[in-house]
Protein backbone atom coordinates (compact mmCIF):
# COMPACT_ATOMS: atom_id res chain seq x y z
CA UNK A 1 0.00 0.00 0.00
CA UNK A 2 1.57 3.29 -1.05
CA UNK A 3 1.13 6.35 1.14
CA UNK A 4 0.90 8.97 -1.56
CA UNK A 5 -2.81 9.72 -1.97
CA UNK A 6 -3.63 13.40 -1.46
CA UNK A 7 -7.14 14.22 -0.22
CA UNK A 8 -9.67 15.55 -2.71
CA UNK A 9 -10.16 19.30 -2.26
CA UNK A 10 -13.41 21.22 -2.07
CA UNK A 11 -14.92 24.15 -3.91
CA UNK A 12 -16.80 26.68 -1.80
CA UNK A 13 -20.34 28.02 -2.08
CA UNK A 14 -21.87 30.78 -0.03
CA UNK A 15 -25.45 29.47 0.19
CA UNK A 16 -26.87 26.02 0.93
CA UNK A 17 -28.91 24.35 -1.78
CA UNK A 18 -31.17 21.38 -2.45
CA UNK A 19 -30.34 19.05 -5.33
CA UNK A 20 -31.30 15.43 -6.06
CA UNK A 21 -27.87 14.80 -7.57
CA UNK A 22 -26.07 15.44 -4.26
CA UNK A 23 -25.73 14.03 -0.77
CA UNK A 24 -25.06 16.38 2.15
CA UNK A 25 -22.87 15.76 5.21
CA UNK A 26 -21.95 17.86 8.23
CA UNK A 27 -18.55 19.56 7.93
CA UNK A 28 -16.44 18.36 10.84
CA UNK A 29 -13.90 20.53 12.64
CA UNK A 30 -10.75 18.45 12.92
CA UNK A 31 -7.76 17.19 10.95
CA UNK A 32 -8.31 15.70 7.53
CA UNK A 33 -6.48 12.39 7.27
CA UNK A 34 -6.03 9.58 4.79
CA UNK A 35 -6.03 6.25 6.68
CA UNK A 36 -4.05 3.31 5.32
CA UNK A 37 -5.40 0.23 7.06
CA UNK A 38 -3.75 -3.17 6.63
CA UNK A 39 -4.56 -6.39 8.43
CA UNK A 40 -2.29 -5.39 11.32
CA UNK A 41 -1.52 -1.67 11.07
CA UNK A 42 -3.10 1.78 11.01
CA UNK A 43 -1.22 4.65 9.38
CA UNK A 44 -2.68 8.15 9.16
CA UNK A 45 -1.39 10.89 6.87
CA UNK A 46 -2.28 14.57 6.89
CA UNK A 47 -3.28 16.66 3.89
CA UNK A 48 0.36 17.47 3.20
CA UNK A 49 1.47 13.84 3.45
CA UNK A 50 2.93 13.92 6.96
CA UNK A 51 2.50 10.83 9.12
CA UNK A 52 0.31 11.76 12.08
CA UNK A 53 0.22 9.60 15.17
CA UNK A 54 -2.62 9.36 17.66
CA UNK A 55 -2.12 6.46 20.10
CA UNK A 56 -5.91 6.17 20.56
CA UNK A 57 -6.27 5.45 16.82
CA UNK A 58 -3.39 2.96 16.50
CA UNK A 59 -5.78 -0.01 16.31
CA UNK A 60 -8.39 1.47 13.98
CA UNK A 61 -7.55 -1.22 11.38
CA UNK A 62 -9.26 -3.79 13.65
CA UNK A 63 -12.64 -2.21 12.81
CA UNK A 64 -12.50 -3.09 9.11
CA UNK A 65 -13.23 -6.37 7.37
CA UNK A 66 -10.62 -5.87 4.62
CA UNK A 67 -7.49 -3.75 4.17
CA UNK A 68 -8.45 -0.36 2.78
CA UNK A 69 -7.61 3.29 2.30
CA UNK A 70 -10.08 5.78 3.78
CA UNK A 71 -10.53 9.53 3.67
CA UNK A 72 -11.87 11.05 6.86
CA UNK A 73 -11.46 13.46 9.71
CA UNK A 74 -9.76 13.10 13.10
CA UNK A 75 -12.06 14.86 15.56
CA UNK A 76 -12.49 15.34 19.29
CA UNK A 77 -15.68 16.02 21.23
CA UNK A 78 -13.66 18.70 23.05
CA UNK A 79 -13.00 20.70 19.89
CA UNK A 80 -10.27 21.29 17.35
CA UNK A 81 -7.50 22.19 19.80
CA UNK A 82 -8.05 18.94 21.67
CA UNK A 83 -7.36 17.12 18.38
CA UNK A 84 -3.99 18.86 18.17
CA UNK A 85 -3.21 17.52 21.64
CA UNK A 86 -4.58 14.02 20.92
CA UNK A 87 -7.28 14.33 23.58
CA UNK A 88 -10.36 12.14 23.08
CA UNK A 89 -9.78 11.69 19.35
CA UNK A 90 -11.85 9.60 16.92
CA UNK A 91 -11.44 8.92 13.23
CA UNK A 92 -14.61 9.50 11.24
CA UNK A 93 -14.34 8.07 7.71
CA UNK A 94 -16.44 9.61 4.95
CA UNK A 95 -15.04 7.91 1.84
CA UNK A 96 -13.20 4.75 0.80
CA UNK A 97 -10.60 4.94 -1.96
CA UNK A 98 -9.23 1.42 -2.08
CA UNK A 99 -10.37 -1.92 -0.70
CA UNK A 100 -8.40 -5.15 -0.61
CA UNK A 101 -5.92 -3.72 -3.11
CA UNK A 102 -8.59 -2.52 -5.58
CA UNK A 103 -8.60 1.19 -6.47
CA UNK A 104 -12.25 2.32 -6.38
CA UNK A 105 -11.84 6.10 -6.76
CA UNK A 106 -13.57 5.95 -10.18
CA UNK A 107 -16.72 4.34 -8.77
CA UNK A 108 -19.66 6.70 -8.06
CA UNK A 109 -19.62 8.20 -4.56
CA UNK A 110 -22.92 6.59 -3.57
CA UNK A 111 -21.45 3.17 -4.41
CA UNK A 112 -18.26 3.95 -2.45
CA UNK A 113 -20.43 4.92 0.54
CA UNK A 114 -22.09 1.48 0.48
CA UNK A 115 -18.70 -0.24 0.23
CA UNK A 116 -17.41 1.89 3.12
CA UNK A 117 -20.35 1.02 5.36
CA UNK A 118 -20.12 -2.70 4.56
CA UNK A 119 -16.37 -2.75 5.32
CA UNK A 120 -16.67 -1.26 8.81
CA UNK A 121 -17.60 -3.23 11.89
CA UNK A 122 -20.04 -1.55 14.29
CA UNK A 123 -18.13 1.65 13.67
CA UNK A 124 -20.13 4.37 12.01
CA UNK A 125 -19.00 6.47 9.10
CA UNK A 126 -20.33 10.00 8.81
CA UNK A 127 -24.06 10.23 8.22
CA UNK A 128 -25.49 11.96 5.19
CA UNK A 129 -28.84 12.93 3.75
CA UNK A 130 -29.84 13.01 0.12
CA UNK A 131 -31.12 16.06 -1.76
CA UNK A 132 -32.00 18.33 1.20
CA UNK A 133 -28.96 20.53 1.79
CA UNK A 134 -30.89 23.50 3.17
CA UNK A 135 -32.39 21.40 5.96
CA UNK A 136 -29.02 19.96 6.98
CA UNK A 137 -27.47 23.42 6.87
CA UNK A 138 -30.16 24.75 9.24
CA UNK A 139 -29.38 21.87 11.61
CA UNK A 140 -25.63 22.58 11.31
CA UNK A 141 -26.18 26.23 12.22
CA UNK A 142 -28.44 25.34 15.17
CA UNK A 143 -25.81 22.86 16.49
CA UNK A 144 -22.85 25.21 15.85
CA UNK A 145 -21.26 22.94 13.24
CA UNK A 146 -18.67 24.40 10.90
CA UNK A 147 -21.07 23.94 7.96
CA UNK A 148 -21.96 21.21 5.47
CA UNK A 149 -20.39 19.48 2.49
CA UNK A 150 -22.36 18.81 -0.70
CA UNK A 151 -21.08 15.84 -2.70
CA UNK A 152 -22.20 14.76 -6.15
CA UNK A 153 -23.78 11.28 -5.79
CA UNK A 154 -22.26 9.98 -8.99
CA UNK A 155 -18.96 11.81 -8.53
CA UNK A 156 -15.56 10.18 -8.71
CA UNK A 157 -12.75 10.85 -6.22
CA UNK A 158 -10.12 13.18 -7.68
CA UNK A 159 -7.13 12.82 -5.37
CA UNK A 160 -5.35 16.12 -4.73
CA UNK A 161 -7.62 18.11 -7.04
CA UNK A 162 -10.17 20.83 -6.31
CA UNK A 163 -13.43 20.15 -8.12
CA UNK A 164 -17.12 20.98 -7.86
CA UNK A 165 -17.76 17.29 -7.04
CA UNK A 166 -17.46 18.34 -3.37
CA UNK A 167 -18.63 21.76 -2.21
CA UNK A 168 -18.31 23.22 1.29
CA UNK A 169 -20.88 25.65 2.61
CA UNK A 170 -19.62 27.34 5.76
CA UNK A 171 -21.69 28.47 8.73
CA UNK A 172 -20.71 32.15 8.91
CA UNK A 173 -21.68 32.26 12.60
CA UNK A 174 -19.55 29.25 13.52
CA UNK A 175 -17.53 29.57 16.72
CA UNK A 176 -14.63 27.09 17.04
CA UNK A 177 -14.35 25.27 20.40
CA UNK A 178 -10.99 25.54 22.12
Amino acid sequence: MTHSIKPMLLEEASLPFDNDGYIFEPKLDGWRAIAYLTKDKTALYSRNGRNIIFPKLAHFHKYTHKPCILDGEVISDDGFWSVRNGIGVKYIPFDILEIDGEDIKDKPLIERKKILDSNLYPLTSIFYIESDGKKLFDIAVSQNFEGIIAKRKNGKYYAGKRTAEWIKIKNSGYVRNN
